[in-house]
């Protein structure tokens, strides 16, 4: 459903315990959300590889100007990626 809503414009999924696997399948969907520019995934148990799935995905998403990602287990890894 979400790779659908290319118009949205905001997706607020904080504390949804997305967790790893969730977070691939989201990022696999950001793409083709061209209009996103408000992206907050604050507390979801985003490990390492996750959020390098999910900033790979930030060079096709020219629009967002914010990103909230706190309260994540990045780590050192995952925030290099990002």
């Amino acid at each position: 459903a979400l790779p659908s809503m290319t118009n949205l414009t905001t997706l607020i999924l904080q504390n949804n315990e997305l967790g790893p696997e969730g977070a691939r399948a989201l990022a696999g969907a950001l793409p083709s959300m061209t209009n996103l520019t408000k992206l907050e995934l604050h507390g979801n148990h985003i490990r390492a590889e996750a959020g390098r799935a999910v900033a790979e995905t930030l060079l096709s998403m020219p629009s967002l100007t914010k990103l909230d990602l706190g309260f994540n287990y990045l780590g050192a890894e995952g925030g290099r990626a990002l």
